[in-house]
């Protein structure tokens, strides 16, 4: 079941804040790190992901587990009739990874994640993920 939000801000490429204050982290992908010493393409992925949802209405969708080990929302994401999830892992700012053997779209995420490697897209190209 759906459930609407709104995001206040974009912490990273795969965690946004909401209104709310709630944590949301996106189900099926995983995205470089930005804390520390940010990863290579940590910028364009938070950067892409501000500019997919920061201020918007979205729509959430649970996975299979509520919550994960930090209190985030565990959530597939959607705006605008766009799945915010597979479109971070179509341009290669993302590479699939489940966290549940039970996740809705993990087969499609991996199927994006070979498009955009075998087409080189994003950081694919940029920072020589194998």
């Amino acid at each position: 079941m759906f459930t609407a939000a709104v995001v206040a801000r974009v912490v990273d490429g795969d965690t946004v804040e909401l209104r709310t204050g709630e944590r949301v982290r996106y189900l099926g992908l995983d995205t470089p790190e930005t804390f520390g010493d940010p990863e290579c393409g940590a910028a364009a992925a938070t950067a892409r992901n501000r500019a997919l949802v920061e201020g918007k209405a979205v729509e959430l969708l649970p996975g299979p587990e509520d919550t994960d080990r930090y209190g985030r929302l565990l959530r597939y994401v959607f705006v605008d009739g766009v799945f915010v999830n597979a479109e971070l892992v179509r341009e290669g700012l993302a590479r699939a990874q489940s966290f549940h053997p039970d996740e809705r779209f993990a087969q499609v995420l991996v199927q994006l994640e070979v498009a955009a490697r075998d087409a080189q897209r994003g950081l694919w190209a940029r920072c020589g993920w194998e």
